[in-house]
């Protein structure tokens, strides 16, 4: 069975290869709160699985990354990497 194609997201993830420069790369932060979700956009490499994600930065509001999975959106090859509230 072959691998991953270079397109493909699961390529990026493995062997940290991007077609775009590391400036312009986006992810996407899938965020679950008690009231619903949200979705935010980044810049950069997303974070690692267990890793804590401040948002609001000052406000207190701390996640942890549960997952690094493909976009919810259809048609989007950006990771996103979806959090926890602590």
């Amino acid at each position: 069975m072959p691998g991953p194609k270079p397109g493909d997201p699961a390529y990026r993830r493995n062997a940290g290869l991007d077609s775009r420069s590391m400036a312009d790369q986006k992810y996407l932060l899938f965020i679950s709160r008690p009231t619903g979700y949200e979705l935010a956009e980044r810049e950069g490499e997303p974070p690692r699985v267990g890793s804590e994600v401040e948002l609001d930065e000052g406000a207190g509001d701390r996640f942890v990354v549960s997952k690094i999975a493909s976009s919810p959106l259809p048609q989007d090859e950006r990771l996103c990497a979806y959090l926890q509230e602590r």
